[in-house]
């Protein structure tokens, strides 16, 4: 994890990504709405204490993790398939 969140913070400024996700409401809907991945943390905008670019790495590091871990019958972890 802090090896992605090293390599994004290095590709992308913190008020470029806000933009990227404002910049259509389906977007921002989609990151900061509803959880509609279970156990994949949304993107709060607001919260300035934790920046919006180590957030996308978490959710990106947590989405890798479901995949990985997750099969049919849950594995050892017993992790749900993603689902949408």
């Amino acid at each position: 994890a802090d090896q992605l969140k090293a390599t994004l913070r290095h590709c992308v400024d913190e008020q470029s990504l806000r933009d990227f996700i404002g910049a259509e409401e389906d977007r921002l809907i989609f990151f900061t709405g509803k959880q509609a991945i279970k156990g994949v943390k949304n993107l709060t905008l607001e919260n300035r204490q934790h920046s919006i670019v180590d957030q996308v790495a978490d959710r990106v590091y947590s989405l890798r993790c479901r995949i990985v871990h997750a099969k049919e019958d849950g594995g050892a972890m017993k992790m749900e398939m993603i689902r949408k």
